[in-house]
């Protein structure tokens, strides 16, 4: 069974690589949005939702996306404060000479 300071990292980590895919579907987003804004103003055509609302669809899934990264980062900010330091590497002991060596080194 894990220790919940494991526990808290596990999610850590998970909630590090969420935030990472959010970040990447951000900038997919704007991308898009650049293209297809190119694209409507070549076929002269504004964008249906856009000419009503005032925002187009990517609009919204670029606003919701950035508020979710947010939110994600104000998260991550939170579980670092409330984690362990990271216990120190445990020493390790110097490898035996292999047997039949002698620890006397060789004089010229």
């Amino acid at each position: 069974m894990r220790s919940q300071a494991t526990e808290r990292q596990h999610g850590a980590v998970f909630t590090a690589r969420v935030r990472d895919e959010a970040d990447d579907l951000l900038h997919g987003l704007l991308r898009e949005r650049a293209r297809c804004e190119a694209r409507t103003r070549e076929l002269g055509r504004p964008d249906p939702l856009k000419s009503l609302t005032g925002t187009s669809s990517l609009d919204r899934a670029i606003a919701s996306t950035g508020a979710m990264l947010e939110h994600l980062n104000e998260i991550l900010a939170e579980m670092e404060t409330a984690l362990p330091d990271p216990a120190p590497p445990t020493p390790v002991a110097p490898a035996a000479p292999p047997i039949g060596r002698t620890l006397v080194p060789s004089t010229p």
